[in-house]
């Protein structure tokens, strides 16, 4: 925790700083001092930097370190740092100097389109073909419109075409996307018992996934997506598809590869068959990514997003001691990158 009297403190090290000038009568020794004590500052933070990486779940490393940049002039950073504690341990002083330092503002113009993840520019245009497939919304009973504060600042940050978020009378905190007609997102009832940064959080991840094909792939694991984008790229390029349950799902749907002008579809043929080549899962998981990030980025909040995506991942509440929740910043493959992205690039992504 901060200690108090910050300004007490500089007088007295300004006084004693005095004191060492006058008493060796030297001002080239003193600066030497100065000097070497300003070239340790950049060796403190690169041990305390390489700490964290090395060990993530080391909350006293990263207190540390969150301390330090702040008191160096990069607050923003030591905000995120300070938020990945909160998250592990909502007790700890960190937590409170996580709010007081207080959150960055919007990212500006351009950062969302430019974090679309590299599905996007593939599936995108094919979506409105494949609306409809796989589709099971007809399972969920009493779906109604979900029209909240929450969900039309999340379409506004967004962006892009109006989607329809639905609210489920039943689930827990999951906001998952599905491939209707027209693709929507679904929201549990317990998600909207989450504090407002989560829900945004949780919303935009799942538009954002919906706009770069997600609701396509949300039912296939890697071997079905390699199985599906070689049937398209064929379906694409006027070629006869493989045979198998995936191209029957397809001929039911009014799939016009026609209404795409002929150099798009041989572009994104070309492009699926070379995902199916080189490897879909990857791929797939960038996105998940791209997704993560976007969503960090409009709800402001290191601590709840990190919350909201355990809770994700687990399908359930996260654990509930700190030591726990701090090692899933290194079991979770996608904690642990929102986590890095969260301290490496979002301080420059974000306005002051």
């Amino acid at each position: 925790r901060p200690l108090p009297n910050m300004g007490h403190r500089r007088g007295l090290a300004a006084h004693l700083l005095a004191e060492l000038a006058a008493r060796l009568r030297a001002g080239g020794a003193l600066l030497g001092a100065l000097d070497a004590a300003i070239a340790c500052v950049g060796d403190v933070r690169a041990a305390l930097d390489a700490i964290v990486r090395e060990r993530p779940s080391d909350l006293d490393a990263r207190r540390a370190l969150a301390r330090f940049l702040e008191l160096h002039g990069d607050a923003r950073r030591a905000w995120a740092h300070y938020g990945i504690v909160a998250f592990a341990d909502a007790d700890d002083p960190a937590a409170d100097r996580y709010v007081e330092v207080g959150a960055p503002g919007d990212p500006p113009p351009g950062v969302v389109e430019a974090l679309a993840g590299p599905l996007a520019p593939i599936l995108g245009p094919l979506t409105p073909l494949l609306e409809g497939f796989l589709a099971s919304l007809q399972a969920y009973d009493g779906i109604t419109p979900l029209e909240i504060d929450v969900v039309a600042r999340a379409r506004a940050r967004i962006g892009g075409p109006y989607v329809h978020v639905l609210r489920m009378p039943v689930g827990g905190a999951e906001v998952t996307v599905e491939n209707s007609v027209p693709p929507c997102v679904l929201v549990g009832n317990a998600a909207l018992s989450l504090p407002a940064s989560e829900q945004v959080f949780l919303i935009v991840r799942a538009l954002h996934s919906l706009r770069g094909g997600g609701a396509v792939l949300r039912k296939l694991d890697a071997s079905e997506a390699v199985a599906l984008f070689r049937t398209l790229a064929a379906m694409l390029s006027g070629e006869p598809p493989p045979a198998g349950p995936l191209t029957e799902a397809l001929r039911a749907l009014p799939f016009r590869a026609d209404l795409m002008d002929v150099a798009s579809r041989r572009l994104i043929a070309a492009e699926l068959r070379h995902l199916a080549d080189a490897g879909v899962e990857t791929a797939m998981r960038a996105a998940e990514q791209a997704s993560c990030r976007v969503a960090l980025l409009l709800c402001r909040d290191v601590a709840g997003a990190l919350r909201a995506l355990a809770r994700v991942e687990a399908w359930a509440e996260p654990p509930e001691s700190a030591e726990a929740r701090a090692a899933l910043l290194v079991s979770s493959r996608t904690l642990a990158d929102l986590a890095t992205f969260a301290v490496d690039e979002a301080p420059s992504l974000w306005r002051s």
